[in-house]
């Protein structure tokens, strides 16, 4: 069984977290900070988290069931409606991890409150996440760097669907990888609409990504679709055929800086959830 070692406070000095990792892959799984229960009492054979980590969310399907880590082994458990601890005390949302499976060491870990691991290596924070989601996320991937993504859309700001989605922009150089993570950990904190957007390089990146709507702006040569609800605002003369996607068709289109009848044509498509 994994023993937890209250962290040490020295003289100004900042206190050690403690990591836990699964005790049959040595895999990273959570930190000290991420438990809400269980670090007090004999009583309590598990951790229970306070919410789901990006690791679990493939598997959070239903209203409970089980957590496994990626390795296979068998984890704990997880219930939306709660559970009750060995100590008797009722919790709910619970993500409960046993002792027994996992394995403890001093770490520096990363405090509730910052970023995540995947928001680390896109370059964003999103605090909101935790306290306050949005009803809508666009995640949009420019030609460029994350600042010319967002000088495309700005001139737009007043348009009601720019005002009631939250929009993260990130550069060409994202990982669709990475972008799929950060999508799926937006879905987690309770956000159900999901657009990804992309313009140029940004689109090769979107195509690849698993988003159930996708909008894909002066997509290159090579791109394909992949996602069922898209729009594709192309160029005059490209010739492609994108299935059942809505298509914009427009005279020239800069990747880098979408003139205005793209970004309303994206702005429309953001809010036709509604």
């Amino acid at each position: 069984m994994a023993a937890l070692v209250a962290p040490p406070v020295t003289d100004g000095a900042p206190q050690q977290v403690l990591a836990y990792r699964c005790g049959a892959c040595r895999r990273h799984l959570f930190d000290a900070t991420d438990v809400v229960h269980g670090h007090d009492g004999e009583k309590c054979g598990s951790f229970v988290l306070e919410e789901p980590l990006e690791w679990m969310t493939r598997q959070l399907q239903g209203d409970g069931g089980r957590l496994c880590c990626a390795c296979g082994a068998k984890l704990g458990h997880w219930s939306w409606t709660g559970m009750r601890c060995g100590c008797g005390e009722w919790l709910a949302p619970a993500f409960s991890i046993a002792k027994s499976k996992v394995d403890g060491r001093a770490a520096k870990g990363r405090s509730r409150g910052e970023t995540s691991g995947v928001q680390e290596r896109l370059g964003v924070s999103l605090p909101w996440l935790r306290v306050d989601p949005p009803k809508r996320v666009v995640v949009y991937v420019g030609d460029g760097d994350r600042d010319a993504a967002k000088r495309s859309v700005d001139a737009a700001w007043a348009n009601r669907a720019v005002r009631e989605a939250f929009w993260v922009f990130l550069g060409a150089d994202a990982v669709p990888g990475d972008v799929s993570a950060l999508i799926r950990e937006v879905h987690a904190r309770g956000v159900a609409d999901v657009v990804a957007a992309g313009a140029g390089r940004g689109a090769a990146v979107v195509s690849a990504v698993e988003c159930e709507r996708v909008a894909l702006i002066a997509p290159p040569a090579d791109v394909s679709l992949r996602a069922r609800r898209a729009l594709v605002c192309c160029a005059k003369g490209d010739d492609r055929s994108w299935g059942d996607a809505t298509v914009e068709v427009f005279a020239g289109i800069d990747a880098a800086a979408p003139p205005a009848g793209v970004v309303r044509a994206l702005c429309a498509f953001v809010s036709s959830n509604d």
